[in-house]
């Protein structure tokens, strides 16, 4: 079972192309600022059978890979490997965004790495924004495992976006703090 905050069925934000988005449940990370607070509890969520995840990505139609965010994908390495391996076999990219400076060494995020095309590390650092698309603070580091995915670029990637599922509106992606309480009065 992956344990999953919420889930963007097409982003395009949150990497290259259009990305089916997981925000799993759980962090120990803690980075000042969080953007998203509400998924670090280690208590259970949205639970999802692994099989039951892929099915759902792979049959969303125009999707060119997914996204693995959270709270910290790396502490569900066992169960996002399955997941990113099947993205994989079925010619799909993957990326994760991890709070790690530091990929730790453990079979389980080896297998996790064996299977995802780039990293965004690092913790995110409200004091520091970065200008690039992807990167929430100049503190992390793209990490490029494949060469499959291209290096984030100022104007290749929207730098956020408001999506809508017909019954909520929620935004996405690195706003700036004008965009982030622009979009709190509106909404």
């Amino acid at each position: 079972m992956i344990n999953v905050n919420n889930i963007i069925k097409k982003s395009r934000c949150n990497g290259h192309g259009s990305r089916f988005t997981i925000w799993v449940q759980g962090c120990n990370r803690r980075c000042l600022n969080c953007f998203n607070p509400e998924t670090q509890p280690h208590t259970p969520n949205r639970l999802i059978e692994v099989k039951t995840l892929i099915n759902e990505v792979l049959s969303t139609p125009g999707i060119d890979g997914i996204s693995l965010s959270g709270g910290e994908p790396l502490l569900q390495a066992g169960e996002l490997a399955e997941l990113a391996k099947a993205v994989k076999t079925a010619g799909l990219s993957v990326m994760i965004f991890t709070g790690y400076a530091e990929i730790p060494d453990t079979p389980e995020i080896k297998e996790l790495m064996r299977y995802t095309d780039m990293v965004i590390a690092g913790e995110y650092d409200q004091t520091r924004p970065s200008a690039i698309p992807l990167i929430g603070s100049d503190n992390q580091r793209v990490i490029n495992l494949t060469g499959r995915l291209p290096e984030p670029q100022d104007d290749d990637i929207p730098r956020c976006e408001i999506i809508s599922d017909g019954k909520n509106i929620s935004l996405s992606g690195f706003p700036t703090d004008a965009e982030r309480q622009e979009f709190m009065k509106i909404f």
